[in-house]
């Protein structure tokens, strides 16, 4: 009786004992867990805003039962501050301010005052996005009053930047200055690599609207080594970002392009459609300057299809923005008007004041096109009022440039001569010399302007004072390398000299003028910078690799959490062994002869699918079959062009086999690319006696995911048996094609056909054996079956084989 007691004793202990246990360890293992999330998605909310939604939503969802108030409102106050960031980078701050808010109420729920102060700073970043700086920086104040609280030198840094960044817009140079230095300071004092970096950034952008060449580049080049070096490649895209446009302000527009298609490159492979969008968009921008209206608007609309794609709001706004300016430079005013009203639409939306301050910028300069200088006036004072409401110095500055001129055209020649002087004095201020070279610019334009007018003395007044202008203005541009003002104002001294007659003088700078003309708008640089349109389709994806390897982390902790139940389990099976040693040895045994059966047909799967990728690229790539490319590409090597590209073609084969072997399915464009490619090869071995028929469905999505060599097997076959063997008019058709939830592929050709094929070629079969194995393979796992059939067909000419091959739309490429 006594014995039975303590037993149940002992077991009652054991139950309770293990049950508290497991509470505590899942409670620790969800904290962990949902932490991580958040940590993912707040390094993917700037490139995959969609993505981190759904992981911040995912989050919060978990919480919803969690009991331990204290880490759930943590938890939850940092997930609503991640959803402010992302709503506050698309443009949609009403849904910014709504999530920091409820952030705020779970901070203050738990205490959390560096989360507290991380929610000051994203409504900060609001206020300051809308154009409200003064709430901008009450928002700060009170987020270093929080971050000093608890010594937080990181948060204190980011501080400092982002009002850095307000004096910056209202042309307080000093403090600007001061700003982004301390900042740099605290960085270093921290050695955070990210966060110096981006403050190198920050001072280069100010430099660079400074003029200043040598310390902006000096700076990018030190943000641009130590975000590589900490292999930071949402840093290193930034960086490219603003070199490009530091490049596109000193007017090197080879140079911005170049910085422009690498921000492409890093984009395309992080998946960022946001970066992407915008660098379509700058070189557009490029493309207008350079007078090539074609391919701006084809870069223009693609970037616009990627934002109206991720609903970025205030990117939408700028695309709109853009196009507005390129059927402006084509002089199509009603298009550019229609645009820009958009835009201004988007922005008032969104309330940005600077954004729709350019927009009636813009629209004033269409009226001004037109000859409709009073209504351009209305529109320009309309900006004015509200750039001075917000005190945005640097765009009153070029405000009162705009005016002027308009005043000048009116011949209100006091009005105008007022706001150029202002507008020195503004430009002066914030130290902008390139400002200030286009202030003296417009200043010549005016008293020539003026002199037009006068009899001969005051005539003569009027050109001295507009060639002294002009001088100056020249000065400072070949000093800070302004091409554009220094061209302008090339072509104002000349036309000052010619009206003085002083014809060596005007001679010396009409030759001037056009040297610079030349070097802005030469035709063969134009040609130089427009890159193969191969660099721009890079279908790498990294950021999706590197998010991958964060959730299979994911899994190893949870397969590490279960093994650490099953060590508890054990225990428990020790002490309870005596009551339920065979009903748990009969579980044990089970349990383990069923996971090994799953191991055993996971390792079988892995390694059949490892035997066949080595039987598609010895079934591609065969000695024979390269070396005799290489005798055919070295028997052409006199025609240089001609080898390049075979060559070029054989290299891109072996590169794509290769990717092939680690990946169980590949894009539809790899495929069609890796197919052409070896296509090319095998028409130099027939002597260019191959004619090959593509037919692509229109609008067919070709990002979908086929298995390597689903195309290329047939293709090989149809030329290695069907047509090879035949003497001429070898036709070779290639059609793809959807239909009713299947993408289907005929591949036709007019050789042999199937019997004479058996008879006249010799073959391992290979080929067929690895297409069958390997939809045998991956069919098992999906209700939709991939399928295939060869058949032969009559042609004019005699016989053919066609091969039909469907692969369903939803299909799924992991092994269970």
């Amino acid at each position: 009786m006594a014995i039975s007691v303590v037993a149940a004793t002992l077991f009652s202990f054991v139950i309770w004992h293990k049950s508290r246990s497991e509470q505590n360890s899942k409670k620790s293992f969800l904290v962990d867990h949902i932490s991580k999330l958040i940590e993912i998605a707040d390094s993917v909310r700037n490139s995959k805003p969609d993505t981190a939604l759904i992981y911040y939503n995912q989050t919060i969802s978990l919480l919803q039962d969690y009991e331990n108030r204290k880490d759930k409102y943590h938890l939850l106050a940092n997930s609503f501050v991640g959803i402010s960031h992302v709503y506050l980078e698309t443009g949609n701050y009403y849904q910014a301010f709504k999530n920091d808010s409820i952030a705020m109420v779970y901070a203050l729920e738990c205490g959390d005052e560096r989360t507290q102060a991380k929610v000051f700073i994203v409504r900060g970043i609001s206020f300051f996005k809308l154009a409200s700086y003064d709430e901008a920086l009450r928002c700060y104040e009170k987020a270093e009053q929080l971050a000093i609280g608890i010594g937080d030198l990181e948060i204190q840094s980011k501080i400092y930047s982002n009002r850095a960044m307000i004096y910056f817009y209202q042309g307080q140079n000093q403090k600007t200055i001061d700003g982004f230095t301390k900042a740099l300071n605290i960085c270093k004092q921290l050695n955070n690599e990210p966060l110096i970096a981006s403050s190198y950034m920050n001072l280069a952008i100010f430099y660079s609207n400074q003029s200043q060449n040598d310390s902006v580049f000096a700076y990018y080049n030190y943000a641009l080594a130590l975000f590589q070096k900490i292999n930071d490649k949402n840093g290193v895209l930034r960086c490219y970002m603003n070199l490009g446009n530091a490049y596109y302000g000193f007017s090197d527009f080879g140079k911005a392009i170049e910085y422009y298609q690498l921000t492409i490159e890093h984009a395309l492979e992080m998946d960022d459609k946001s970066n992407l969008a915008k660098a379509y968009n700058n070189i557009g921008d490029v493309f207008i300057q350079l007078g090539d209206y074609d391919t701006a608007a084809d870069l223009l609309f693609k970037s616009l299809k990627i934002k109206e794609e991720i609903n970025d709001k205030a990117s939408l706004a700028k695309g709109f923005f853009g196009l507005g300016k390129l059927y402006f430079h084509r002089k199509d005013y009603l298009k550019s008007l229609s645009y820009f009203q958009k835009s201004l639409k988007i922005n008032q939306e969104i309330k940005n004041i600077i954004q729709i301050g350019s927009n009636y910028n813009s629209i004033a300069s269409i009226y001004s096109a037109v000859n409709r200088n009073d209504s351009a006036i209305f529109y320009y004072n309309k900006v004015m009022e509200s750039y001075k409401e917000i005190d945005y110095t640097y765009g009153i500055s070029n405000l009162c440039i705009n005016l002027a001129d308009e005043y000048r055209l009116n011949k209100k020649y006091d009005q105008s001569e007022k706001l150029l002087f202002q507008a020195l004095q503004l430009k002066t201020e914030m130290k902008e010399e390139e400002g200030i070279a286009t202030v003296n610019l417009h200043l010549s334009n005016l008293y020539v302007t003026q002199a037009e007018g006068f009899l001969e003395n005051q005539k003569n007044n009027l050109l001295i004072k507009a060639e002294q202008a002009g001088l100056r203005s020249y000065k400072i541009a070949t000093r800070i390398g302004t091409i554009p003002v220094r061209r302008d104002v090339s072509g104002g001294l000349k036309k000052i000299y010619q009206m003085q007659g002083r014809d060596k003088e005007a001679l010396e700078y009409f030759e001037i003028y056009n040297a610079l003309s030349d070097s802005l708008l030469n035709k063969n640089k134009i040609e130089a910078l427009i890159f193969a349109e191969a660099r721009w389709n890079i279908e790498k994806k990294q950021l999706e690799i590197d998010n991958l390897v964060n959730m299979q982390k994911l899994d190893h902790e949870i397969i590490g959490q279960k093994e650490i139940e099953a060590k508890q389990q054990k225990f428990i099976i020790v002490m309870l062994v005596i009551l339920f040693l065979l009903a748990i040895l009969l579980i044990t045994f089970i349990t383990l002869l069923l996971r090994k059966r799953r191991s055993v047909l996971y390792q079988k799967q892995l390694s059949n699918i490892t035997i066949l990728k080595m039987q598609n690229i010895r079934n591609a790539l065969s000695p024979h079959f390269t070396f005799n490319v290489l005798n055919n590409i070295w028997a052409i090597i006199d025609d240089r062009e001609t080898a390049k590209v075979q060559f070029d073609n054989l290299t891109n084969l072996i590169r794509r086999s290769l990717i092939n072997t680690e990946q169980l399915a590949i894009p539809l464009c790899d495929e069609i690319a890796f197919v052409k490619s070896f296509i090319e090869l095998q028409k130099i071995q027939m002597n260019n006696e191959l004619k090959v028929l593509w037919n692509i469905e229109d609008g067919i999505d070709l990002t979908q995911h086929i298995p390597g060599m689903m195309l290329q097997i047939p293709v090989e076959n149809a030329i290695k048996h069907g047509l090879a063997p035949k003497k001429d008019n070898r036709l070779l058709l290639i059609d793809i094609k959807t239909e009713l939830g299947f993408l289907k592929f005929h591949i036709s050709d007019n050789g042999l056909g199937l019997q004479q094929t058996s008879c006249t070629t010799k073959g391992t079969g290979t080929g067929l054996k690895v297409l069958s194995n390997t939809m045998h393979i991956l069919n098992q796992n999906n209700s939709n079956k991939m399928s295939y059939e060869i058949v032969n067909i009559n042609v004019e000419d005699g016989s053919g084989t066609k091969v039909i091959i469907k692969i369903p739309m939803r299909y799924d490429y992991i092994l269970n």
